[in-house]
C-alpha cells in the first residue's frame, strides 16, 4: 500500500485519549452569553459617550470616553487570558500525554493491556494542516494512505480517490462564506458519489467554533452536527476533529463513517 515519504510522527494512545476525551472539557470558547453581556456593556457606554457630545455636557462626554476605554481595555484583557489560558491548559494536558507515553512500560508488562481499548471501533484519519497545495494525502497512523484529495483550481472542488486513485466523490461549493467571521469556508456544500448527490453540509456562524448541519441522503437518510468539533449523529457523539503535530485527525466510530464526514473533513482549515 501507498505511503507518504519521510518519517511518520505517530499519535499515541495517550495523546489520542486526551485530545478526544480530555481537551473538549478543558478548553472553553467563548459564549454567546459572555459577547451577550460585553456588546451590551459597550453599548451602554456608547449610549453615554453620544450622549455628551450631542447635548454638551462635558461630564457625560467624560464618562462616557472613560466607560467606553474601560470596557474597551476589559475587552482585550478577558478575551487574551481566556485564549491564554485555553492554550496552557491544552500544552499541559498534551505534555502530560507525552511523559506517560515516554513512561509506559510494554503493553504487555502493563497492567493497562487488560484494559478495554475505547478506540477499536473507531476510525483515525489524518491530513496536513495547512493543506501543502492542489494534492495531497488522508492517511492512517501509521502513515499509510487511505485517500488522495485533489482540489481543483478554483477552490471550489475537491475529488476524494482511494489509494488506489480510483474516484470515490466529489465535494462541491453551493454557497460561498456567508460572514467574514466563517474565515473563507463556504456556506454550504454538496457530496456527491458519481452523478448521485448523497449528501449537503450547511456552515453556521459561531463565535465559539465551526458549527455545522450535515443532511445525508444516501446510502439511507440520516442527520449528522459538528458542534465545537465534536460529531453528532441524531444527538450522539460518534466522533471528534482534532488538531495536534500540524496535521487535523478525523477520529469517528466506523459504523457511522459517511461520504459526508470525509467530505467535510478534507475541506476545514
Amino acid at each position: 500500500m501507498a505511503r507518504i515519504d519521510g518519517p511518520v510522527q505517530r499519535l499515541t494512545e495517550y495523546e489520542r485519549a486526551v485530545c478526544y476525551y480530555t481537551l473538549p472539557r478543558l478548553v472553553h470558547p467563548l459564549t454567546f452569553g459572555l459577547m451577550a453581556v460585553y456588546t451590551l456593556c459597550l453599548f451602554e457606554a456608547a449610549a453615554i459617550l453620544v450622549y455628551g457630545v450631542a447635548a454638551d455636557r462635558d461630564a457625560a462626554r467624560n464618562l462616557g470616553a472613560a466607560a467606553m476605554a474601560a470596557v474597551i481595555g476589559m475587552g482585550i484583557v478577558t478575551f487574551t487570558l481566556r485564549a491564554l489560558l485555553n492554550e496552557v491548559r491544552r500544552r499541559w494536558a498534551l505534555a502530560g500525554a507525552r511523559g506517560l507515553a515516554e513512561g509506559a512500560e510494554e503493553p504487555a508488562d502493563s497492567e493497562a493491556a487488560d484494559i478495554p481499548d475505547p478506540f477499536a471501533g473507531h476510525l483515525l484519519l489524518r491530513r496536513p494542516l495547512p493543506a501543502p497545495g492542489d494534492l495531497y494525502a488522508c492517511t492512517d497512523n501509521d502513515g499509510t494512505v487511505v485517500y488522495f484529495v485533489e482540489v481543483e483550481p478554483d477552490r471550489e472542488t475537491w475529488r476524494i480517490k482511494d489509494a488506489q486513485e480510483t474516484d470515490i466523490i466529489q465535494v462541491r461549493v453551493e454557497a460561498p462564506a456567508s460572514s467574514f467571521f466563517m474565515e473563507g469556508q463556504p456556506a454550504r456544500l454538496s457530496v456527491y458519489r458519481g452523478s448521485d448527490e448523497v449528501a449537503r453540509i450547511a456552515r453556521r456562524f459561531s463565535l465559539s467554533s465551526p458549527k455545522a448541519s450535515i443532511l445525508c441522503s444516501l446510502p439511507r437518510p440520516v442527520n449528522y452536527s459538528l458542534v465545537r468539533d465534536s460529531i453528532y449523529r441524531e444527538g450522539m457523539l460518534v466522533g471528534r476533529f482534532y488538531e495536534i503535530h500540524q496535521s487535523l485527525y478525523l477520529d469517528i466510530e466506523k459504523e457511522a463513517f459517511h461520504d459526508a464526514i470525509l467530505g467535510l473533513f478534507v475541506t476545514l482549515s
